[in-house]
């Protein structure tokens, strides 16, 4: 199975507080045959996510190399789709499913790729059901 997996999805991989047996069950379910793929922004999302949890107190400094170590351990193949016609391709879907660029480039990667979605976002769980993609969570 082909999935694309969301910044959100991920900070729970690293987030004590937002570790979820959904998630953890996901990461026990690797496999080599499975491919896993983010959107370029992904990395700065993620990297966003981390230093926002250090300024909140919910994670130590000292505990961002470790969050980035699993992270960068994950076989995660990035696509670096860019240019005007992203852009179109991006607002559209990002208009048609009330969502944000940012969330419409993983649904968007997931339509491309006939991948499932790993997301903890709700809306984008909504537009991949509409879509009739398979979401993990």
């Amino acid at each position: 199975m082909n999935w694309v997996i969301d910044a959100c999805f991920a900070a729970a991989w690293v987030l004590p507080d937002e570790t979820t047996p959904q998630t953890e069950k996901f990461l026990e379910q690797l496999s080599e045959n499975d491919e896993y793929h983010v959107p370029s922004l992904w990395w700065f999302e993620v990297s966003n996510i981390l230093t926002t949890a250090v300024r909140r107190k919910r994670l130590k400094a000292r505990e961002i190399p470790r969050a980035i170590t699993l992270l960068s351990s994950l076989p995660l193949r990035t696509d670096h789709s860019q240019g005007a016609f992203y852009m179109h391709f991006l607002t559209d879907y990002a208009t048609r499913y009330k969502l944000t660029a940012y969330d419409a480039a993983y649904l968007g990667l997931a339509v491309q790729m006939g991948a499932g979605v790993a997301t903890l976002d709700d809306d984008i769980k909504a537009a991949a059901k509409e879509l009739k993609l398979q979401s993990f969570l």
